[in-house]
């Protein structure tokens, strides 16, 4: 994967330092492009702590556990280790590479799913918005996109595989014919998926690059605690938007972490439409549009975001 390291308040010394080191990560079998930091997430921050914007930049990947290099002779209240602005690019090299791989697991290429997220996996072709039983831990989980349910044995499984559903340990199988659905539990898509993406909101990957919009309200149930994913809603249903913007836009004040997960509940729900795809892998496909649910578009109504 190619890895986003970002940098702020830098020296052109210290810059073309850092570009260097992130040249020779090729030695680790690593990839990595060098850009501004923006506000927008990443993989690596570097930047100075005793410069202002700077120690903000910092203070923000912090808050987002982004990996830093925080450059300069203490850390003071940022509980990150200093490193000196004249270290050699071969140190900052092994650095760069001690943090990035670190995160690797949790941003694996979309195409292993040794170490991909369920939930992720939901979100991306050949699962995307089929008729899916996941099983691990003894637990069967019914997902049917087109329905806009999900299904289990007991209202206890549907909450432990929320929980869980973040994990890789998953066997997912696309189901031709589905069986039933009678006698069975069953909770929303949206909200199912939405608490299971929050619940890991700072072990999900980077949602991919793209322009993005949704053609319907999620049903996310009676969850007064997200309306930032109701802003964010809003955003998509207006025009499609890519990342960055979104990152940019005013969605009650929800961290990056929140957007993110957002986009990866409502990708796994067969929701998200890219409008621009570009990358077979990753690429959503249109879908015929699922019937608005009453009682969602009340509650849609009530905070101000019902088109």
């Amino acid at each position: 994967m190619l890895f986003d390291i970002r940098t702020a308040a830098l020296d052109d010394l210290v810059e073309q330092r850092i570009r260097l080191a992130a040249s020779l990560l090729g030695a680790y079998k690593l990839r990595a492009r060098v850009s501004p930091w923006d506000g927008t997430r990443c993989h690596l921050l570097v930047a100075p702590i005793g410069d202002a914007y700077g120690r903000q930049a910092l203070s923000r990947a912090l808050d987002r556990h982004t990996p830093v290099i925080a450059l300069g002779e203490s850390g003071g209240d940022l509980p990150v280790e200093a490193t000196s602005p004249n270290t050699p690019a071969a140190a900052l090299a092994k650095r760069m590479h001690e943090l990035l791989a670190a995160r690797t697991p949790h941003a694996a290429d979309a195409s292993d799913e040794t170490t991909q997220p369920a939930i992720c996996r939901l979100a991306m072709p050949p699962l995307r918005g089929k008729a899916i039983n996941a099983r691990c831990d003894g637990r069967t989980l019914l997902l049917r996109p087109d329905l806009g349910r999900v299904y289990a044995a007991s209202h206890s499984d549907l909450l432990a595989a929320a929980d869980s559903l973040s994990g890789a340990d998953w066997e997912m199988e696309v189901v031709e014919h589905p069986e039933s659905t009678a006698g069975l539990v069953s909770n929303s898509i949206e909200a199912f998926l939405m608490r299971t993406a929050y619940r890991a909101s700072d072990r999900l990957p980077d949602f991919p690059e793209g322009r993005y919009r949704l053609e319907t309200w999620p049903d996310l149930g009676i969850l007064p605690s997200l309306v930032g994913a109701l802003q964010i809603a809003k955003l998509l249903i207006g025009k499609p938007m890519t990342v960055r913007e979104l990152a940019q836009a005013d969605y009650h004040n929800a961290d990056a972490r929140e957007l993110n997960a957002c986009l990866w509940a409502f990708a796994a729900a067969d929701l998200l439409l890219d409008t621009e795809p570009r990358r077979p892998t990753v690429a959503f496909p249109s879908r015929q549009k699922r019937v608005q649910p009453g009682l969602w578009s009340s509650i849609a109504r009530r905070f101000g975001l019902k088109r």
